[in-house]
């Protein structure tokens, strides 16, 4: 069973990734709040700590509440960018982009810091922009009752049955060619022995020739007929053995079996006989 990621996805991966470097892209900046001697700025900085490792837990929801009370003692914008990599984990865009937002605006128009995260946010407002309308198609899809499929009735399998028409056709033309072969051969055998006679008895050159010539006329056909119906009963015999071996292997089943999950769709597949 193979699993298949929508496109829209494989953006929110993406942009959890990237979001991600932010937690270690401005190490400089993220030193401001450690020599704060105001117990504002202190508690601030325990709160932002807690919330670090909250995230690397897997704790996400935690982790954006412990960002919430630093932000509360600290404007810190830091912080701000910080808070944005658990509310994308958490698919909430709209808010990773307002923390991007305000953390983008905490630095100097022309700092490099400005660029990096007016950077991020552009490709989080991108991925946003697709991934929020399919998310709602997506939830919607999963409260429904499961695809009920009406019956499908068997397919008439037309290249198996043209295939037996066919060999069926040819083996009977077969068979028929070769009858009338035979026949030609049982009235050949008393024109042979007229001409056996002739060849003894000394008759005249013009009856002699005339038997020869029949005999060989009757014999060309003879073989005509037998060889094109031997050829034509074989090609008729090995259709008909090939649509029995058509007709004896089990046909191939390919099934879809569609998956919802929080943030993924996947199709498993499976292809059995």
């Amino acid at each position: 069973m193979r699993r298949c990621t929508p496109r829209f996805a494989r953006g929110l991966a993406r942009v959890a990734v990237a979001a991600g470097l932010l937690l270690t892209a401005l190490p400089a900046a993220a030193q401001q709040g450690g020599g704060d001697p105001h117990d504002a700025a202190q508690n601030a900085e325990v709160h932002y700590q807690i919330a670090m490792r909250l995230f690397n837990e897997g704790r996400y929801r935690e982790s954006v509440d412990e960002f919430d009370r630093a932000l509360a003692l600290l404007d810190d914008p830091i912080f701000w960018c910080n808070r944005a990599v658990p509310l994308v984990k958490l698919a909430e865009l709209e808010q990773a982009g307002e923390s991007l937002r305000r953390c983008r605006d905490g630095f100097a128009p022309q700092s490099e810091d400005y660029a990096q995260v007016d950077a991020q946010l552009r490709g989080l407002t991108l991925v946003s922009r697709e991934v929020e309308p399919q998310a709602r198609s997506v939830a919607q899809l999963a409260g429904q009752r499961p695809l009920e499929l009406a019956p499908v009735a068997p397919a008439v399998d037309q290249e198996g049955a043209g295939r037996r028409v066919a060999g069926w056709a040819l083996a009977g033309a077969g068979v028929g060619l070769l009858a009338s072969a035979w026949v030609i051969d049982l009235r050949s055998a008393s024109v042979v022995g007229e001409l056996a006679e002739a060849s003894a008895q000394g008759a005249s050159r013009e009856r002699y020739d005339a038997l020869r010539s029949d005999v060989a006329y009757r014999q060309r056909v003879f073989w005509s007929l037998a060889g094109v119906g031997a050829a034509a009963t074989l090609a008729g015999g090995g259709i008909l053995t090939w649509d029995l071996l058509e007709d004896d292997a089990q046909p191939a089943t390919l099934s879809l079996n569609p998956q919802l999950q929080p943030g993924l769709i996947g199709v498993g597949v499976r292809l059995s006989r």
